[in-house]
């Protein structure tokens, strides 16, 4: 009776763990929604105030050069905002996986079936009757309540693991592994998060493992990347010499167009391969990232463990 007690308390502790996880993530939401608001807000302003600026400087009698400037100021400041705002909006995003993480832990916890989701993962022909004899499978089983794998390879392993029998030894190392890991709770949520981001990928992780382990495609072209550097580099010195007036407008103009071709004639030959190869393996939610804080999770796991040592390693090959 003590001991079915003291789980209880556990179970209850936890519980208001995730409760407060769960509030702490609608606050931050919230705050980001009203970020997100002015931000927009804003960027109207920069926008139509530029192009007024625009209009007073092609219709007025004034001084151009400082009409110019302030118009491109305030188109960079434009600029600036849709960057910042497209931080927000990520930043908003993986707010809300944490806190779809912890409320599925608090519904484990208090085996809220219907809240948590079910893994789609096959019954192999010869463990059919082991399953449905011990609920390992399917709805409100095992596999439902432990299982916070994403990606196919992680939810398969899952399941040979409660399907295919193991040696002492191994069984010891991860009932260790747990022990450690079950204490560290932002680390798993943190885990979780990447994991679910990197699953979500619209690519997948198999595109991007065929692009790790494949041969850089820029690497024996360094002369495309100076170019396209060099190009950036004159065409913003060109128009701020133009809008300065060190150099006469009409000359600025030349180049620039000058300038113009030579970067359509780069982006013909070459934009269609570099874009297909970012679309193999990322988009604007930016997955390369995602996998990149994985990797650093991996390598952050404790070393006294021997089952974490050991996936150090093969995660590191």
């Amino acid at each position: 009776m003590a001991t079915q007690n003291s789980s209880e308390r556990q179970q209850y502790s936890l519980a208001d763990y995730y409760r407060q996880r769960i509030s702490e993530c609608d606050r931050d939401l919230a705050a980001l929604e009203r970020r997100s608001i002015t931000i927009s807000r804003l960027r109207g302003v920069t926008f139509f105030t530029a192009l007024i600026v625009l209009g007073w400087a092609w219709l007025g009698e004034v001084d151009k050069r400082w009409i110019w400037t302030g118009a491109a100021v305030g188109l960079t400041g434009f600029i600036g905002l849709v960057a910042y705002h497209e931080k927000v909006i990520e930043r908003a995003n993986i707010l809300s996986v944490r806190r779809r993480f912890n409320s599925r832990q608090r519904c484990r916890i208090e085996r809220d079936w219907r809240r948590v989701p079910v893994p789609s993962v096959s019954t192999p022909e010869r463990d059919g009757a082991v399953v449905r004899d011990l609920d390992l499978l399917g709805d409100a089983s095992l596999f439902q309540l432990v299982c916070c794998a994403h990606t196919p390879l992680g939810i398969t392993e899952l399941r040979d693991w409660l399907l295919q029998a193991a040696c002492v030894d191994e069984i010891r190392s991860r009932q260790r592994a747990a022990q450690q890991l079950a204490g560290m709770r932002d680390f798993r949520e943190e885990l979780d998060l990447r994991g679910n981001l990197v699953a979500a990928s619209a690519s997948g992780p198999a595109s991007f493992l065929e692009w790790a382990e494949s041969i850089p495609w820029l690497s024996a072209r360094p002369w495309l990347k100076w170019t396209t550097r060099i190009l950036l580099l004159v065409i913003v010195s060109n128009l701020t010499l133009g809008l300065t007036g060190v150099v006469s407008a009409a000359s600025a103009y030349v180049v620039f167009v000058g300038l113009v071709l030579v970067s359509i004639l780069v982006n013909v030959l070459f934009t269609y391969r570099v874009h297909e190869i970012f679309d193999s393996v990322d988009s604007k939610h930016n997955e390369v990232v995602h996998y990149h804080r994985l990797f650093e999770l991996v390598d952050a796991l404790p070393d006294n463990s021997t089952w974490c040592a050991r996936l150090k390693r093969e995660m590191g090959s």
